[in-house]
């Protein structure tokens, strides 16, 4: 059977608008032959038939009721398929987001093929990973080599291994990966992830009984009553034109969490899904996926497990919603005032075909749902979504996920603020580095106690996303650093949506640990207080001259009788922050390429409390050009004719000697003479009072390889005063200089034993690994 497109393609350029009615042709063209054999199907009678189904209606029919692709096996056994046909329907189906139709004709091209094209199997590796069939994801990944990979890839192999628990190879995977050096040095770190599982007896997990075979995520619980999302089919809904499951919908249900938090050690197996033909677990749009395709297709649910209303309503109660019927809604949070915000999509799809996600504001009531819906402008609907919203009790902080493009990853965290909740939200706020990461924030939470909870697939963790913890206040002030939650909570898996109870010790969280679906777990946690944020001292570097914040210096921070020294890289503000485990005093340092060093120090008191602690000043650094004058003097004075250092320039060379040891410079020590004698006579001087000043300085234990003599005798006077000038002694002493000059950075490699440049924020560096007078000239 010949399935040549040709026959079709002149009249498909007149009537077929996009890839889904081609979809459907073939559909039905495999319908005609399966249930038609005896006709023979030629260029012409096709496009007859074809005719005869886009007028009379039959398009409309099941072809979902006959699974695409499987014709006669017995009249077609002696035949191969035509793999270029059934690649341009993969191409078609994957452009359309329909992965399991993609994913199954481009493994029927290439296991027909002997030349496989690696674009095929990125593609069909996609596909996999977007249905979460993760084992044949890694396994068509395996395929492709490394180096034809782009950082996307790398990143979700390194996932996919460490959701086996093979943390080496995930840190392998990751190496040189943009953005993720802190999640793979954490992967590289044996002691670093058995760190993340020490408080493992501390929790007790409950496996809740309203998990079904789909999707249950995003719990929020508010006094006494679970609010969730679902993806649990309802007979009289519509199915979305990606994977054939239903829309996500909301629900609500009597709270069960006393009697779930009894521990369940079966609920944390990973298992793969790719046995299963019944339910499909595609990624969802609310866990980072793509945004919502364009749902043009609709098509009533083919599963055999359909749930009726009654059934749900056993499970909980559906939420209804007065102007929002047909698209997904989900992640729901509502302030004391009854005010509920939730993501969904717009009414209609943009230009390019997109339904991107929004976030609604309406009224809640136990008896009539979601009423006076509207969209909060900030989400648009061509180039961005919004979507998790979270609000805190007064109504006044709003903090949700946007992939908007200014953004530092994916998907990050923004908010926005009020003084009141009667008046108009403000604008959205991009959170700091200490939230967000070149990877995904999503699903943040507000608890009562003034902390925010979201889930991160870019920080270190256990793998994919994992649920961390910041105080609001510092989350804003972008000050802190956001604090890892243990085992089991974290997991290998997709761990987040944390929602808790007014005590903080026992609540919700979803994870898709579990058969690779999305499950809604309670918590009860035993442990000590579990928000035990450390002292912090903070404060930001600036450049001299023009008093703009320095982005990426390196500074060091020093204890003393600490073996250690922290590492911190400033961000785009300037700024900077360490961690402080005890009081006393400390040293702090930068440095700045092509910048001059600055050094102070900081007295930490017992009763400074978590991020209160500024240094007295800002760091203000000098930029220092190669071939700038950074230091000169004229105080170096030499008896007559002689080049030897006096005692009273050595006191002006001590001054050169610190300002030396604190500065990574290569220098070129100049000497000067006035215009009196010959130059011949002055320059060779010179020279010896350059090389005097040189010796001195070894002598202090500055290394020879930083430092040149270098005498210029008269020849660079700075005044009038040459041959034959009638000048003041005063006036002739103004020539008689030393200068030091730049020539470059010097090497840190033997002084420093290792690249300062190179280091990256929360770094440690052991104290020997630095000279030993490199913190002496705080102030």
């Amino acid at each position: 059977m010949n399935l040549e497109i040709k026959g079709i393609k002149k009249f498909y350029h007149l009537v077929i608008i996009d890839y889904h009615l081609l979809i459907q042709i073939y559909k039905l063209k495999y319908m005609f032959l399966k249930t038609i054999p005896f006709m023979k199907i030629t260029k012409t009678n096709w496009t007859f038939v074809l005719l005869c189904v886009l007028t009379f209606g039959i398009a409309t029919a099941k072809a979902e009721d006959i699974e695409f692709g499987k014709v006669d096996e017995k009249a077609q056994s002696n035949k191969k398929p035509n793999t270029t046909v059934l690649l341009k329907i993969a191409e078609a189906a994957y452009k359309d987001a329909q992965f399991e139709l993609a994913a199954d004709k481009y493994a029927i091209c290439i296991s027909e093929d002997n030349v496989v094209d690696s674009s095929i199997l990125l593609k069909l590796a996609d596909c996999y990973w977007q249905m979460r069939n993760y084992s044949k994801a890694m396994e068509t990944y395996k395929l492709v080599a490394r180096e034809q990979c782009n950082d996307l890839v790398k990143f979700r192999v390194a996932e996919l291994y460490a959701r086996n628990n093979n943390y080496k190879l995930a840190g392998e995977w990751l190496q040189n990966v943009n953005g993720y050096n802190v999640k793979m040095d954490a992967y590289k770190n044996k002691k670093t992830i058995a760190g993340m599982r020490k408080d493992s007896t501390s929790w007790k997990i409950g496996f809740s009984s309203i998990n079904s075979d789909y999707r249950e995520f995003s719990p929020f619980l508010r006094n006494n009553t679970l609010f969730f999302s679902t993806n649990k089919p309802l007979a009289e809904k519509k199915a979305n034109g990606w994977d054939g499951n239903n829309f996500s919908y909301l629900l609500e249900i009597s709270s069960l969490i006393s009697q779930n938090t009894v521990s369940d050690k079966t609920a944390f197996k990973i298992a793969d899904n790719s046995n299963s033909k019944d339910i499909k677990f595609p990624m969802d749009i609310y866990e980072c996926g793509a945004n919502t395709p364009n749902y043009r297709n609709y098509r009533n649910l083919i599963h055999d497990k359909v749930l009726k209303t009654d059934n749900v309503n056993k499970l909980g109660k559906i939420i209804s919603i007065n102007d929002v019927k047909k698209y997904n809604t989900a992640s729901m949070s509502i302030d004391k005032n009854d005010n509920v915000y939730f993501a969904s999509n717009y009414d209609k799809t943009n230009k390019t075909g997109v339904n991107r996600i929004c976030i609604r504001q309406g009224k809640y009531s136990n008896s009539n749902g979601i009423t006076d819906t509207k969209i909060l402008p900030f989400g648009d609907p061509n180039s961005y979504s919004v979507m998790h919203p979270a609000v805190n009790s007064d109504g006044t902080l709003l903090i949700f996920s946007s992939d908007k493009d200014n953004g530092n990853g994916g998907f990050d965290l923004y908010f926005a603020q009020r003084a009141s909740a009667d008046e108009p939200w403000g604008e959205m706020h991009l959170f700091g580095k200490n939230i967000n990461t070149y990877g995904n924030e999503v699903f943040p939470t507000i608890s009562n106690d003034g902390y925010l909870f979201f889930s991160s697939d870019g920080m270190a963790g256990l793998g994919g996303l994992d649920i961390y913890f910041l105080s609001i206040e510092n989350a804003i002030k972008d000050i802190g650093w956001a604090e890892h939650i243990s085992y089991p909570i974290n997991s290998s898996a997709d761990d987040f949506g944390w929602t808790q109870d007014e005590t903080g010790r026992k609540g919700y969280f979803t994870s898709d640990r579990n058969s690779n679906n999305d499950n809604i777990y309670s918590f009860n946690y035993i442990g000590e207080k579990l928000k035990t944020e450390k002292k912090l001292v903070y404060g930001y570097v600036l450049d001299n001259v023009t008093a703009q914040p320095l982005n990426d210096a390196t500074v060091f921070m020093y204890s003393k009788d600490e073996k250690e020294v922290n590492v911190a890289k400033t961000d785009v503000n300037g700024k900077y922050q360490f961690p402080v485990n005890k009081s006393g005093k400390i040293s702090i340092k930068v440095a700045a390429k092509s910048y001059l060093s600055d050094c102070i120090l900081v007295y930490i008191d017992n009763n400074d409390q978590v991020g209160s602690k500024n240094p007295p000043r800002n760091i203000v650094v000098s930029s220092a050009k190669v071939g700038e004058v950074i230091w000169k003097s004229t105080g170096i004075n030499y008896d007559f004719n002689k080049s030897e250092i006096r005692s009273d320039a050595a006191l002006v060379l001590n001054e050169l000697t610190v300002f030396l040891k604190k500065n990574d410079v290569n220098i070129e020590v100049s000497s000067h003479t006035d215009s009196r004698g010959s130059n011949v006579y002055n320059l060779a001087l010179s020279q010896k009072r350059a090389e005097s000043v040189v010796d001195y300085l070894l002598k202090q234990g500055i290394d020879k390889s930083r430092i040149v003599a270098k005498g210029y005798g008269e020849s660079q006077l700075i005044n009038n005063c040459g041959d034959d000038a009638n000048c003041t002694e005063a006036e002739h002493q103004a020539n008689r200089r030393t200068e030091v000059r730049v020539t470059g950075y010097q090497s840190t490699k033997d002084n420093l034993k290792f690249d300062m440049y190179k280091l990256k924020d929360k770094d440690k560096v052991n104290i020997n690994l630095f000279p030993k007078d490199f913190f002496e000239y705080c102030k």
